[in-house]
């Protein structure tokens, strides 16, 4: 019998490779899990971060933020770094390291100055901070945020949209209204600080045009305003219409400072790039074309990186610019070859969110949704005395499921966000899907191995980010990472490896057990050649030693690590991994109580033909011969989104009807509808024709991976550090090994497994 080691998959997650042949170093199924362990930061696989929540002093969580960033100032003489948000088109600061989020509103805010409905963008510059949002302009002065040394502190406007300047004409960046259109809406959403200048751009009626005030002339103030290119001394410059540079070709999504002293346009279908400033070097000032077949995801799709680079997610995947590039094309797309079908499924426009893999198979807890319903494999687990369980029960978790749409977007469009890691020295890759949250899954780019990892949010309150920030680490203070969506704020901190999302220290025991992590990484396939079969005697795991720990009254109530084994006929059968494929499970049957043979005091009657009906009456749900459970399969593999349709048992089909998955018979009964419009089909749906047997009614969970063919077997639990040989005697064509787990933190240091050749396949054709 040979012992064979395994490699562990540092080259990260792969969704291109065939089954059989997964590329060394990597693994098609994981979730959660990243080459930074979250103990003390080696290199090695383990568990993400949970997340923690940063709420107000009295447990209350702060919604509705639509910008967060941060800002340094001398205070006193001491230059201190503060953190600053808008929430409900208010504008607050407030202390980034505090173990509460107490902010102060800034003052001259007695009616909101910004809307609060849409995205904010913002940027210091100097003792400032900008902002706008498509309607407004304003400024917060930091040097005096609460109005205590003049009346003009706190949030003021920006500039005039009309009159002031003592000439009757607009001032600051309202210049730019005459190209823009001055209704609502019409204004920039775009900015950014590029040196002594503040850019502009993302106009709603004139979406290729930009502007730049002049050099320190970010005000408003007559004669020179800093916006007006005919007056300045040095000169506003701008892409108009007569301008310096003219209009782009394409609408301009994002606007950064790249390289030495550039300033990059990221639009829908091209990026262009102004290579110097023209107050400084008017001669060698032009726009360069660096591509025109590559276009950016969104305006916060694009993130600094080391060195002067820059990360750029475009509709294709992950794109790396470096600061001397003066031009790039899909040879700079760092994710190709590896998650190619996987952007291909995103929707960054409208309508609908393609795919519906969950990224992680093999193991009875990661192939659970979320509502711990499992997908159809046959599965064999240990119980908590560690005795067989053929005949596993999944559980119903609640778990709450925001609909709304992010800031204006249509449903079921992505809003795509990245964010260096300097912790981890990473890109965070946010990919939220508006009007279905719970449906967001994240990717974790890895610098030091160049490898992705699928990452989902488990807190019913941030499944989908639409802000986020770093504030860095000090001597005595160290890195936080927020996320911020429209129900609150949550902190992702180095040093806090928990096992939860969302974490406090008074959750319930369903809360704890609704958020914990789940996590699992398949290492494999192990595969025989053809035509032979394998027989997996041994399998061994050395975990690290450190121990999680949870505060002394916190009832900790995650599990242990979990070995398990799935196995097929094929690599693909035993991941379990199908295209076009779903699988429906029930939640919870109908049972009607007969109770004993004595008549109830209070009769209640069931409609049996010639018997008096009560009102309202309670009729028993006789249904069908069959029921909807099972597999289902895409009737027209031409199809893509809500307009696919999908066979399932007998006369069953799941569509899209009136914004909604339904579940029919004959294409006519509604017998389950989903209880969270979106237009994924996965989730939970409710009867609609059992109402009134039961006080809970009948549920059905549709899950996006089909493991009807797959056999998953538990192995065994883990414990930290080296790990006694797991012995087992399962035989099979292809079988892959996960580690999974749920709440408890772990990572590996190496592993290996004992198989033997045991002779030809069963079967044949």
């Amino acid at each position: 019998m040979t012992q064979i080691p395994f490699q562990l998959p540092f080259k990260g997650f792969t969704e291109q490779s065939q089954f059989s042949a997964v590329p060394q170093g990597m693994t098609p199924s994981c979730i959660n899990v990243m080459p930074v362990d979250v103990f003390n930061g080696r290199l090695r696989i383990g568990t993400r971060n949970g997340t923690k929540k940063w709420t107000d002093s009295e447990g209350n969580d702060i919604d509705n933020v639509q910008f967060i960033g941060s800002y340094r100032i001398y205070e006193s003489g001491t230059l201190i770094e503060r953190i600053i948000i808008v929430r409900n088109g208010r504008v607050f600061f407030g202390d980034p390291q505090g173990t509460t989020a107490t902010f102060t509103q800034m003052s001259n805010q007695a009616a909101p100055k910004l809307r609060s409905d849409v995205a904010v963008e913002g940027v210091q510059f100097n003792e400032h901070f900008f902002f706008v949002d498509g309607d407004n302009y304003i400024v917060a002065h930091l040097h005096d945020p609460t109005g205590v040394s003049t009346t003009t502190a706190g949030v003021t406007l920006w500039g005039h949209s009309s009159g002031g300047g003592g000439g009757g004409a607009a001032t600051g960046p309202y210049h730019t209204d005459a190209i823009g259109g001055t209704s609502a809406g019409q204004r920039a959403t775009v900015i950014c600080r590029w040196g002594a200048r503040i850019v502009l751009a993302g106009y709603k009626n004139a979406p290729t045009i930009w502007f730049a005030c002049a050099p320190d002339m970010t005000f408003g103030h007559a004669p020179n305003d800093g916006w007006d290119a005919s007056t300045e001394r040095i000169g506003a410059i701008g892409g108009s219409t007569g301008g310096d540079f003219g209009t782009l070709g394409d609408p301009i999504i994002a606007i950064f400072p790249f390289g030495q002293t550039g300033l990059m346009f990221a639009c829908t279908n091209s990026f262009e790039f102004l290579t110097t400033d023209p107050a400084f070097d008017q001669a060698n000032a032009q726009i360069v074309t660096l591509t025109k077949s590559i276009g950016i995801a969104g305006r916060r799709a694009w993130c600094f990186g080391q060195e002067k680079s820059a990360y750029i997610l475009a509709k294709d995947g992950l794109y790396l610019l470096s600061p001397n590039d003066f031009n790039f094309n899909r040879g700079n797309r760092v994710s190709s070859g590896r998650l190619d079908s996987f952007f291909l499924r995103l929707d960054f426009g409208s309508p609908a969110t393609g795919g519906s893999s969950n990224l992680a198979g093999g193991t009875l807890r990661s192939i659970a949704s979320p509502f711990g319903e499992g997908t159809g494999a046959t599965a064999t687990i240990l119980d908590v005395d560690k005795n067989i369980n053929t005949a596993p029960v999944g559980l119903s978790i609640e778990a709450e499921v925001a609909a709304a749409a992010f800031f204006g977007i249509d449903t079921g469009e992505i809003w795509p966000i990245l964010h260096w890691d300097p912790d981890r020295e990473g890109v965070w890759i946010f990919l939220s899907v508006s009007g279905s949250s719970s449906s967001s899954l994240h990717l974790y780019y890895d610098a030091k191995t160049d490898s992705f990892w699928p990452q989902r949010f488990s807190d019913p309150l941030m499944f989908a980010p639409l802000s986020v920030m770093y504030i860095g680490e000090s001597r005595t203070k160290s890195g936080r990472f927020f996320l911020c969506s429209e129900d609150s704020i949550v902190i992702m901190d180095k040093s806090f490896p928990v096992g939860i999302d969302g974490w406090r220290i008074n959750m319930t025991n369903s809360e704890q057990a609704a958020q914990w992590i789940r996590n699992s990484l398949s290492l494999g396939p192990i595969i025989a050649p053809l035509p032979q079969r394998l027989m997996l005697n041994e399998i061994r795991i050395d975990l690290a030693e450190d121990q999680y720990e949870v505060p002394n009254d916190f009832e900790d109530l995650s599990t242990a690590p979990i070995v398990t084994v799935s196995t097929g006929d094929t690599a693909q059968a035993a991941i379990g991994l199908k295209t076009d494929v779903l699988f429906i499970g029930n939640i919870r049957e109908t049972t009607v109580d007969g109770e004993d043979a004595t008549q109830p005091v209070t009769v209640d009657l069931y409609d049996g033909g010639s018997a008096s009906t009560t009102s309202p009456p309670n009729l028993i749900d006789g249904r069908f011969g069959t029921r909807p459970f099972g597999e289902y399969t895409k009737a027209d593999p031409f199809t893509s989104g809500t307009s696919s349709v999908y066979d399932g048992p007998s006369d069953y089909t799941l569509v899209f009807e009136s914004s909604v998955w339904r579940i029919k018979w004959q294409n006519t009964q509604v017998e389950y509808e989903q209880d969270s419009p979106s237009s994924n089909p996965n989730g939970q749906y409710t009867t609609q024709i059992d109402v009134p047997v039961n006080d809970e009614p009948d549920g059905a969970l549709v899950s996006g991976a089909s493991f009807s063919s797959a056999e998953v077997i538990e192995v065994g639990t883990l414990v930290v550090g080296r790990n006694e040989a797991i012995k087992t005697r399962i035989r099979s064509e292809a079988m892959y090994i996960t580690i999974a787990s749920d709440g408890r933190p772990w990572s590996i240091e190496r592993a290996s497994v004992q198989v033997a050749q045991v002779g030809k396949s069963r079967g044949a054709t």
